[in-house]
């Protein structure tokens, strides 16, 4: 049975480069390296200037308890599921990622649904989910 100090690491690290007793990346190394925001990162940032989001969060300041919440770092969730901002171009990327995965077999409406569900919500996010895979 493996486990997780058997298996291969995804991942590699440049090591800098020494000259002269500093320690210096090489410059030609340096503009090979690329930055990249996971999606839930990209949700989060969008969070930030969201009007919605805003909102949403003045009424748990004010109101009741709600389903809603607001993590230590000020990030927004509804039932443990991250909140997605009304950005149409980011909910098309989330979906992107679901539909055209290699390991999904491009699933309908329902499946995507059910994949995406435990980790995002947004408004009529089900209806825009049949709306996509139509």
């Amino acid at each position: 049975m493996a486990d997780a100090l058997s298996r291969k690491s995804h991942y590699h690290v440049v090591q800098p480069l020494f000259e002269d007793g500093f320690n210096l990346m090489h410059p030609k190394l340096l503009y090979d390296i690329q930055l990249s925001c996971s999606l839930e990162s990209q949700v989060i940032e969008g969070l930030e200037t969201d009007k919605g989001t805003f909102h949403i969060k003045e009424k748990i300041k004010d109101g009741p308890k709600t389903q809603f919440q607001v993590d230590e770092h000020g990030v927004l969730w509804f039932q443990n599921r991250l909140v997605v901002p009304k950005n149409q171009e980011l909910k098309n990327l989330i979906m992107d990622k679901a539909h055209l995965s290699k390991l999904s077999i491009h699933p309908g409406s329902g499946k995507m649904y059910q994949d995406l569900r435990p980790h995002f919500w947004w408004t009529k996010m089900k209806k825009e989910i049949a709306a996509y895979v139509a």
